[in-house]
This record gives structure tokens, sequence and C-alpha cells, in this order.
């Protein structure tokens, strides 16, 4: 995972990563399909990509995973961040965002993750 990381970081010019979770269970919560890794759901953002394996890490170690994997809510919210975007866009100022998703399950809910991505 690092590896995979370590590519996405050189699209990153302030090396921010919103890290949400899906399919998981903290102790005293129900399950959700949409969580804040590091725990701040109004700031998701990690520093750089040793901070992104070590709240995934932290998670790990209280947490537990839990299906089913559903990924429209994350989807959703990743949606979301993009569209409340400070900068204008325009043909000069293009802008891009890379969601990656890194999961060992079937996606569940295929028929909401196609809505949201279209």
């Amino acid at each position: 995972m690092k590896s995979v990381l370590n590519v996405l970081k050189d699209y990153d010019s302030d090396q921010q990563f919103p890290v949400y979770g899906f399919g998981g269970k903290i102790p005293g919560s129900e399950v959700s399909d949409c969580f804040a890794l590091n725990g701040d759901i109004y700031d998701p953002e990690c520093q750089g990509t040793e901070e992104v394996l070590k709240v995934y890490s932290n998670y790990l170690k209280k947490g537990k995973l839990w299906g089913p994997t559903n990924f429209s809510k994350v989807i959703n919210q990743v949606n979301n961040f993009c569209r409340h975007s400070e900068l204008e866009i325009s043909q000069r100022n293009q802008k891009f965002q890379i969601l990656l998703i890194i999961t060992d399950g079937v996606i569940t809910d295929f028929d909401a993750t196609c809505d949201e991505i279209v």
C-alpha cells in the first residue's frame, strides 16, 4: 500500500489527503459506510502519506472491518468535497481529483455506486 500512496503523492501539491473508511465499526458506534479515518469528519485530511498509513493502522487497532462493502456514500462524500472546492475552475485553471479505493470485498451497492459516479 505504501508504494501506491507514494505514486499518488506526486499528484498533490499540498500533500493533504482526505482519508475515509467504509464498511467499518468503531467501538461504541454502529457500522458506517463513510467515516473519517482520522476521527474528524469535518476535516478528514491527513498530512502526507505517512500520516495516511498511521491513521489506517490506528483504526485497525481499535476498529473492525465490517461488511457489506458499500462505496456509494464514500463516493458521494468525495463528490461533495470536490463540488465545494474554493478554486475557480476554468479552461486555464483545470482541476482533477483522484479517488483511490482499497478493498478486499465485492461491491454490494453496485447500482448506487454507479449512480454516484455519473
